[in-house]
């Protein structure tokens, strides 16, 4: 009973460091997934701001940017969620032996070797031994320690850089995103191009008395202006 008990305390082992390697992926998926998914969100939109284009390139637009948002977060995070919560992993104990191996170069051949002792049919009492007495050396190491969440750190960069880019023009021009997201999100509509001119009225007064002429104070701005105005 004993010796089973070991046995299983490596086999614990073994199944927390699969947990932890998925958790791992889980959160580099976030990462990847947030970078990925607000560059292609800002490279869409300028494409858009820039290039107003037809019907058929903005449906493009919207039916690309829905893929790949979809593809993204169903891979690089519903997929290891699913995995982690999941009793079976689809790594083994072996495959997950030779990973803790790599990291662990000296317990590699003993830990596998353990294994499959363990698991063969035809164990004598000799084999029972070793492999208790080898479980018991290899319970020094905590195999979950051969993954490394912290190293998650250095995709924070590729978030990061398209996130100050979006955060930096929403403060300088807001209306970037929403005149570009609104014309991908409704590509069906046609969107007339804006006139390269602004009617700013100076009228505070809007009073005026019946059959009498009122004036109305105009001030234009743009880069191209109309050359009579009518009312």
């Amino acid at each position: 009973m004993e010796k089973n008990q070991t046995v299983q305390t490596l086999i614990n082992q073994i199944e927390e460091y699969k947990n932890k390697y998925f958790l791992n992926k889980v959160l580099k998926g976030v990462l990847i997934s947030v970078a990925i998914i607000s560059a292609t969100y800002l490279l869409f939109n300028t494409l858009e701001f820039f290039g107003r284009f037809g019907t058929t390139v903005r449906t493009a637009l919207f039916y690309s940017f829905l893929i790949l948002f979809v593809v993204v977060i169903f891979t690089q995070v519903i997929r290891p969620v699913l995995y982690l919560i999941s009793n079976k992993k689809p790594i083994d104990n072996e495959n997950a032996a030779k990973q803790i191996g790599d990291y662990f170069p000296e317990i590699k051949d003993k830990l596998l070797n353990t294994l499959q002792l363990s698991e063969s049919k035809s164990q004598n009492e000799l084999i029972k031994a070793s492999i208790q007495q080898k479980t018991k050396q290899l319970g020094v190491v905590r195999f979950s320690d051969a993954i490394k969440i912290e190293e998650n750190k250095k995709y924070a960069k590729y978030v990061i850089i398209p996130a100050a880019i979006i955060l930096g023009i929403l403060l300088i021009y807001p209306t970037y995103f929403a005149e570009s997201s609104k014309r991908i999100l409704y590509f069906k509509n046609e969107f007339a191009e804006p006139a390269p001119f602004q009617f700013i009225v100076n009228n505070k007064n809007f009073k005026a008395f019946k059959n009498e002429d009122f004036t109305v104070n105009l001030t234009m701005k743009g880069k191209a202006l109309p050359k009579d105005i009518y009312l």
